[in-house]
């Protein structure tokens, strides 16, 4: 019987996988479908379009919801609250609050919020444009954004939009860009371009970059990054190609706090900020240190900030007696004293704190050298170097000086000075120009670099280490010449302006700048390492000749600006010519 029961079972087992349908295996590559629109009403470019305030979308993927509103923009914007009326995931009616207006050309854009069900986003905008009149607005406008000048964080182009608004419907003189928002909405690609469709021909426009963060449609001063042209936006034909628009370096508001404070034995005393602070910020007068019980003032011999790759916003300080275990203590940072690297000063709320020091050993090993930023028998070394030696802690500065020997391959005194960055950091830097492919020989003696603090161990065995390094030679430097393009309305409206040249390497360090005569706008750049360059240029009216990138809020041009596009491989020994780029 159970033979008979197994064999019916088995049976239907097999009948089950024969009617069953030959599916493909799990797997295979990874859906990356960017989201894509089968259909809208209305269509692009439609005209006489009815009023009802409904636009329909069908997608070819699975979108998110959640999303939508966020990707979603209309301008001429509407007021009110717009709602979204889905049906499945694939389709959804935007219904608006109010009417449209008549015979008027509108823009809807979907951005790069946009996302599949799957999260993967929009490549580039989508953007639907159609009438409720007779005819459509037909002008465009492309541009691109430069990036930023005195700024070494680049920005994602992709994360920002333009702000166009028509300054045939609204007074410039009293244009709140905290409130209204704009008339027409643009983002960038990753590349910086960007496009304006729909426009009035004959018409001006005011526009600029705004990050948006909180995508609201306006400007918000204390958290968007902004870019600003060099003026308003006469749209004289129907296309209009090249408007430049520079980004303003993202300025830092936020004040450093003092987060926390630790001891590492009973001398040191390590201090956490926020974020790095500015060494010039790093004297003594500048922190109070006390029992927290009384507040009797106990002195401090030395600051200085360590761990600044992994940690930059720590400071340690030495006590000039050992703190107890069984002791509270308190620091305080003077009022006003502390600034962070944007020179923001300490937040009051959070300038003082309390700690209990750890138990340690009444004795502190003496400071030793840490690092020396030239090795030894290192060759092509700058003609202008400057010699960066960390301690492993604080050292006494005048002894530390006495123990320093620069000579040349004759063995004759280099004539340096020094330049304290905090007590563990000194710089070593030649009074003049060394010579062109030549030797020098650093000699650091560690007998000479003791404790500020006399608890501490009094120095090292004398031991003198010894780096010899060799200079480049100018023989391989190439040179890089060119023309800066300016045009005379712009000389005309900046006639006392500088106009400031800068060589920067591939990573945007600035490597040489000249200042030129703003009807001089010939430049050449003499000594230039062989590698890869950047050349930018821009008007400053500044005494210390910086960059002006206008603002937002109150709202000013940014000065005339330009980048050769690109990037320029200098050759040992070469001459490149003919580096030309306008200014704009």
């Amino acid at each position: 019987m159970r033979n008979i029961v197994f064999g019916i079972l088995l049976y239907s087992v097999v009948a089950l996988i024969g009617c069953a349908s030959i599916q493909p295996p799990p797997g295979g590559p990874e859906d990356k479908t960017p989201p894509s629109i089968l259909e809208t009403t209305p269509k692009e470019r439609s005209i006489n379009v009815a009023r009802d305030g409904r636009i329909h979308f069908v997608f070819a993927e699975a979108i998110d919801k959640a999303g939508f509103p966020q990707a979603f923009s209309i301008t001429p914007y509407v007021t009110g609250k717009i709602k979204y009326d889905w049906s499945g995931l694939k389709e959804v009616t935007v219904i608006l609050p109010q009417s449209l207006r008549e015979n008027s050309t509108y823009t809807v854009s979907l951005s790069r919020d946009l996302k599949s069900r799957r999260g993967n986003a929009l490549i580039t905008p989508l953007h639907l444009t159609f009438s409720t009149g007779p005819a459509i607005d037909t002008g465009r406008l492309d541009g691109f954004l430069l990036p930023a000048i005195g700024s070494s964080d680049p920005v994602k182009t992709s994360e920002i939009y333009l702000f166009a608004y028509d300054l045939a419907f609204h007074r410039p003189d009293t244009l709140n860009y905290a409130r209204t928002p704009p008339d027409l909405l643009a983002q960038a690609d990753d590349k910086g371009a960007f496009e304006f469709l729909a426009m009035k021909t004959s018409h001006t426009y005011r526009i600029f970059a705004v990050q948006d963060l909180y995508r609201t449609h306006l400007y918000d001063k204390a958290l968007d990054n902004y870019g600003m042209p060099i003026g308003d936006a006469v749209l004289d034909s129907s296309f209009k190609t090249d408007y430049r628009i520079r980004m303003a370096a993202n300025v830092d508001t936020i004040k450093p706090e003092l987060q926390d404070a630790v001891t590492t034995d009973g001398f040191h005393v390590r201090l956490a900020f926020s974020e790095a602070i500015d060494s010039t910020s790093l004297e003594l007068a500048n922190f109070k240190l006390s029992t927290a019980s009384d507040h009797i003032p106990i002195p401090i011999t030395a600051l200085y900030r360590d761990r600044l790759e992994k940690h930059p916003g720590e400071v340690v300080l030495l006590s000039s007696q050992k703190l107890l275990s069984t002791k509270e203590y308190q620091i305080d940072a003077v009022r006003d004293s502390i600034r962070d690297l944007s020179r923001n000063t300490l937040s009051d709320s959070a300038k003082s704190a309390k700690f209990t020091p750890v138990r340690s050993l009444d004795t502190i090993p003496a400071p030793k050298i840490q690092s020396v930023s030239v090795f030894d028998s290192v060759r092509d070394i700058s003609v202008t170097p400057a010699l960066l030696v960390t301690f492993s802690d604080a050292v006494q500065r005048s002894e530390a000086e006495s123990g320093i020997e620069f000579t040349d391959s004759a063995k004759h005194p280099a004539p340096y000075h020094i330049r304290w960055q905090d007590d563990s950091r000194m710089y070593i830097l030649p009074n003049d120009t060394l010579k062109p492919r030549a030797f020098y020989t650093l000699r650091l003696h560690t007998k000479a670099f003791v404790s500020p603090d006399s608890n501490f161990a009094r120095g090292l065995k004398d031991t003198v280490i010894v780096i010899r390094f060799e200079t480049v030679d100018f023989r391989d430097d190439g040179s890089l010449a060119g023309h800066i393009q300016v045009a005379d309305s712009l000389l005309a409206q900046h006639p006392a302006a500088t106009i400031v040249v800068q060589l920067l390497d591939a990573s945007g360090v600035l490597h040489q700048q000249k200042f030129l005569a703003s009807h001089t706008i010939d430049y050449l750049f003499e000594r230039v390492a062989k590698g890869s360059y950047r050349v930018r240029a821009y008007m400053t009216e500044s005494p210390s000749h910086t960059y002006d990138p206008g603002s937002v809020i109150p709202f000013k041009f940014a000065m005339p600006s330009g980048d050769f596009p690109g990037e320029l491989s200098i050759r040992a020994r070469w001459a490149t010519e003919k580096v030309d780029f306008p200014l704009k």
